[in-house]
């Protein structure tokens, strides 16, 4: 599997769709120091995706769907939260 990613922090491969929320990007991203995996409780990951429409909405870079299916949320570049102290991927 080929993995591209662009200077603007988009990753493309072919087994990653692409579903861009910007409602839950909090600026730039300048350096990783880790990768967090965490599980969600929504039953659907449509369910995942109309939570993003709430204001202060939080969501991870990635989402592994139930039938195996990786979805982009986020520019790789794009920081989870507020602060870039802890320069996580989720």
């Amino acid at each position: 599997m080929s993995l591209y990613i662009t200077k603007a922090g988009h990753v493309y491969a072919d087994r990653i769709k692409v579903k861009i929320f910007s409602s839950i990007e909090r600026g730039d991203l300048n350096q990783v120091n880790g990768i967090v995996v965490h599980q969600t409780n929504s039953p659907t990951a449509s369910a995942t995706f109309n939570s993003y429409a709430n204001t202060g909405a939080n969501g991870a870079h990635f989402l592994i769907d139930k039938d195996g299916t990786i979805i982009r949320l986020r520019r790789s570049t794009s920081a989870r939260i507020t602060s870039e102290s802890s320069n996580l991927v989720v």
